[in-house]
């Protein structure tokens, strides 16, 4: 068979004829049996709640023969008049007694049955709380273990579930994520490890390749990343983000620096001073003077922060170890401060041009707020990169990129057209 096909090939392409690419299906299904690890989590999870109250019910019932030993050995009672303590003791005398002197259990059951404690009971009061108090650690630690078990160790069978697979179609002509805008996420499974390390995110069966996480600024909004963690995508935004106040504010420095590259009110004509500071200014979406006040701010928290981490360690509530951790945090964090304040410093300059450049700024931030920046329509270029078009011809670039200091998705804002007022 296998010759007859081969020759069968040699003849089409002698004909003429070519084997067909498919460029259009992004993914070849198929169906796999695979552990419903979901569902065995929740499992296991009940089991072990079960097991722990189970568990807790029996240490709380040796812990109050704990308090009723303990309270008659030391007021010193030779009767009881609770029914109730009779038959803890009952059941005391046969655990703590078992396999000894029978004799001695029938005389301690006898005094019990008519009220009172037999003094071969109450001479063993010390070695009988030793041994209920080595039942209570036992049981702790059954409990301890229980909760360390892996979902794998409790249940057997495990739960399985068919999923579909798809494989990769490498001959797909969509590289640009233009599939997230019509994804349904409903489908995805969230995922949490902790070794070999930490992560928390979505797993697609449709896209293996790929891990979803939710921005955690903005429920709605989707991130993309490869397995190794590099950005590659994020969902459109949508009217609820053209709402938002760090997204205006985007738009209106993207406006303003629009203007400025675009000589508004002629500023190539002010001094090299005042046109570095609006430079400065436009460039970074604040003033250094700004930026400066923010680091001070932070670095005097900072400060605040270890001053109280040294009178704790001084009080004893923290150890030296936990101490010296949080000192060399704070060594790293003020450096770093120390020099980003002196090289904010080195950006500011006199008086009379920082409020020449500030009343430049404000003039153009005043300019542009009459724009409507709550409706867009949004067209998808790649994965990080969308076109956001007013219905009055505004024009701007989105990009998403990864801000390493904010661990977050953050977004560059460049505004491409931009129609008269």
């Amino acid at each position: 068979m296998r010759r007859i096909a081969l020759v069968a090939l040699s003849v089409f392409a002698m004909c003429g004829y070519a084997q067909q690419i498919d460029t259009t299906t992004p993914y070849f299904e198929y169906e796999e049996e695979v552990i419903d690890t979901t569902k065995a989590v929740q499992m296991a999870n009940q089991i072990r709640g079960e097991k722990r109250t189970e568990l807790q019910d029996s240490i709380n019932e040796v812990n109050r023969r704990i308090a009723l030993i303990q309270s008659l050995k030391e007021g010193g009672k030779k009767k009881i008049q609770s029914s109730e303590e009779v038959q803890k003791l009952k059941a005391i005398t046969i655990q703590f007694y078992k396999g000894k002197d029978g004799n001695t259990v029938e005389h301690i059951m006898q005094s019990l049955d008519k009220g009172k404690i037999h003094a071969s009971l109450s001479n063993d009061f010390g070695s009988i709380m030793r041994h209920l108090s080595q039942e209570v650690e036992e049981l702790e630690k059954k409990k301890r273990k229980y909760d360390e078990l892996e979902y794998t160790e409790i249940l057997s069978p495990l739960p399985t579930k068919i999923v579909k697979r798809r494989k990769d179609n490498p001959n797909y002509m969509d590289s640009d994520f233009h599939w997230l805008d019509k994804f349904n996420t409903s489908g995805l499974e969230h995922k949490t490890t902790t070794f070999p390390t930490q992560e928390d995110y979505y797993y697609s069966d449709i896209h293996p390749q790929f891990k979803f996480i939710k921005d955690r600024h903005k429920s709605h909004r989707w991130i993309v990343y490869d397995q190794s963690y590099n950005l590659l995508a994020v969902s459109l935004p949508t009217s609820d983000d053209f709402s938002y106040e760090s997204f205006e504010d985007g738009i209106l420095n993207a406006l303003v620096k629009y203007d400025y590259e675009h000589n508004a009110y002629d500023i190539n004509s002010e001094s090299p001073a005042v046109k570095k500071y609006v430079a400065y200014t436009v460039n970074n979406g604040r003033s250094a003077k700004s930026k400066l006040a923010s680091v001070e701010l932070a670095q005097n928290l900072l400060d605040r922060m270890i001053a109280g981490f040294r009178n704790q360690r001084a009080a004893g509530r923290m150890t030296q170890e936990a101490f010296n951790k949080q000192l060399k945090d704070y060594n790293a964090e003020t450096a770093k401060n120390k020099k980003l304040m002196e090289e904010l410093r080195r950006q500011i300059p006199s008086k009379e041009v920082m409020e020449r450049a500030d009343n430049y700024i404000r003039q153009l931030r005043r300019d542009n707020e009459g724009f409507d920046t709550r409706e867009f329509t949004v067209t998808r270029i790649d994965g990080l990169t969308v076109i956001l078009q007013s219905p009055k011809g505004l024009k701007v670039r989105q990009r998403g990129y990864f801000d390493k200091k904010e661990n977050a998705v953050e977004w560059q804002y460049e505004v491409i057209e931009k129609p008269s007022m």
